[in-house]
């Protein structure tokens, strides 16, 4: 006969293998993914209402987004390698929040 034991045992394991699997990770990656990509699209539309018929402006803005991201890019990864990936990807979350806070208490 079994006891409770041997059934705490086997709710762990059962609990603990989907845990140790690759889809615990890149499902979360996949819809950052689709988030992140899906914001271009909107930066283009409200990009095109900023800019209205003065379409070279609006070139001229998509390029330096672009290649503002590339350099956030880049610097993610220095400071990964530098100071480590954690403090990086807390930087990473903070730093949108405190420029939307400062642009909230600027109006």
């Amino acid at each position: 006969m079994r006891g409770i034991g041997h059934h705490a045992r086997a709710s762990t394991g059962a609990l603990s293998t989907p845990g140790s699997s690759a889809w615990w990770g890149a499902v979360p990656a996949v819809g950052f993914v689709a988030t992140v990509g899906s914001l271009f699209p909107v930066a283009n539309l409200l990009a095109f209402d900023a800019f209205g018929n003065r379409g070279p402006l609006l070139g001229t803005f998509r390029s330096v987004q672009m290649g503002a991201g590339a350099v956030v890019a880049a610097s993610i990864g220095a400071g990964a390698q530098t100071v480590g990936l954690r403090p990086t990807l807390l930087v990473t979350l903070v730093a949108p929040l405190a420029l939307a806070l400062a642009r909230h208490r600027s109006r």
